[in-house]
């Protein structure tokens, strides 16, 4: 592993850190105050963040597998690892989801006496809703920079508690103002946060699920891997361009044509040019697999 994947993993792991920390701070707040403040969709949310630590951890987890160097039993690296990652958050967010769901309607069902929670809960979701917008901000442009599905994923759990914690504010604050009544509110503030959950969740195994069946990346990348080829001289066309992602690295199949009278030198010469024009310039391309095959011009 060059020096930049090293960099690149780094910085992710940096990441993860970040939101561990601050979903530790956030998960306590909000489960004690929840319970002193007797609001059952703030303690909710208080086990919404929980469920983050260990999706930040499973994050931590994957990348540290993925940069780990290729080997004979893992020839192309260790990069699914973070794919596996996402898989695992999202399958967490949606058990984690049903279960508060489940309390919250039996809790609605048998009409059991709700308290009225406390004031103090209300600002602690509001303080929640503006950390965990920061978190997703700050992940969502870091996963996208680094190319990273798992912390992609981790930063939609910070959205999706940020979500949630706006309608445990909507359930709090209609159970206050509007008395014994409507407490029901906060049960129903929860049950809305389950399905917020349950909808990010699958959202991120939609998102993870296509990386483990190798499927291409974004066109983009797959058009300036072709422009970096074509500048190779030597390159008379580009027949076959196959591309997959690993974790936080792309792979590269290329079949390129050239002058089907160069020697066999020569050709492994271009080939060995187009490979190291591509992992010099494109740092996020772990591997290039470059096929020569003879150039055919459009009168044969």
């Amino acid at each position: 592993m060059n020096a930049n994947n090293i960099r690149i993993y780094k910085e992710a792991k940096k990441g993860a850190w970040v939101g561990i920390i601050a979903n530790i701070f956030l998960a306590a707040l909000k489960i004690i105050v929840g319970i002193l403040g007797r609001s059952f969709a703030l303690i909710t949310d208080g086990i919404h963040s929980s469920s983050d630590i260990t999706s930040s951890l499973a994050v931590l987890f994957g990348l540290t597998i993925a940069s780990k160097p290729k080997d004979k039993s893992h020839p192309y690296g260790h990069g699914r690892a973070e794919s596996i990652a996402a898989i695992s958050i999202a399958i967490l967010l949606i058990i984690v989801a049903f279960l508060i769901a489940a309390e919250a309607i039996i809790s609605l069902i048998k009409r059991e006496s709700l308290p009225q929670p406390a004031l103090i809960t209300l600002w602690i979701a509001a303080i929640s809703v503006l950390l965990k917008e920061l978190l997703y901000q700050y992940k969502i442009r870091l996963g996208k920079n680094l190319k990273s599905t798992s912390l992609i994923a981790d930063a939609w759990h910070h959205r999706s508690d940020a979500l949630s914690s706006i309608a445990v504010i909507l359930g709090i604050g209609g159970s206050i103002l509007g008395g014994q009544r409507w407490h029901c509110l906060d049960r129903l503030a929860a049950i809305i946060v389950a399905g917020i959950i349950i909808f990010t969740g699958i959202r991120i195994y939609m998102k993870a699920t296509p990386e483990l069946m190798d499927e291409s990346v974004d066109r983009d990348i797959m058009n300036l891997v072709k422009d970096k080829a074509r500048q190779v001289k030597g390159v008379k066309k580009i027949e076959t361009l196959l591309t997959r992602k690993a974790g936080l690295d792309f792979l590269v199949d290329i079949h390129i044509e050239v002058n089907p009278e160069l020697d066999v030198t020569t050709s492994h010469n271009i080939a060995m040019n187009v490979k190291n024009k591509i992992l010099d310039e494109m740092p996020q391309v772990k591997s290039v697999l470059v096929h020569v095959e003879p150039y055919k011009s459009k009168k044969h």
